[in-house]
């Protein structure tokens, strides 16, 4: 699909917002002769996206001298998209039929989010600890929606819905 290469080439680029756009422009609009939910490579390159997103906000979160408020949206940002990576792959572990290439490269980057999450709770846990001498202060990840808009969308439905 075009969309589908359109999207890899600006993932290339760094334009995950547009990647992503692209991928679920696929996803919405059902081709007659494709099932979009079991076209493996779909979900496994959206679920590279989320991942992509998650990176750049935790970057974000990172930068010195950002505003307290922006470091900890950024850093809800990247959880939210971490999730959503991770329910991309599961979904590719999913389809019938499955696909062994992508199986394998699902499982194993279902396993990288995973060391990741342990590595970032073990961090979150020693930094709150440190900070406040309590361990149990430290929150764990909030659940959110199934809703695919970015977490910028979001927070401008939240404020338009509030005034």
């Amino acid at each position: 699909s075009a969309l589908l290469n359109r999207a890899c080439c600006y993932v290339g680029m760094s334009k995950f917002e547009p990647a992503l756009a692209d991928i679920e422009t696929i996803i919405a609009d059902k081709a007659p002769d494709v099932d979009v939910e079991k076209w493996h490579k779909v979900w496994m390159s959206r679920g590279g996206i989320h991942r992509k997103l998650a990176q750049a906000s935790e970057a974000q979160a990172g930068l010195p001298h950002a505003a307290a408020a922006a470091v900890k949206q950024a850093e809800e940002d990247a959880k939210l998209y971490y999730e959503r990576s991770r329910e991309d792959y599961e979904r590719v572990l999913s389809i019938a039929p499955s696909h062994e290439g992508y199986v394998t490269k699902a499982q194993r980057c279902i396993q990288q989010l995973s060391d990741h999450d342990r590595k970032r709770r073990r961090s979150s846990v020693a930094s709150t600890t440190s900070a406040t001498g309590d361990p149990s202060s430290s929150s764990g990840p909030h659940a959110q929606g199934h809703k695919m808009s970015s977490p910028q969308q979001q927070r401008q439905q939240q404020q338009q819905q509030q005034q």
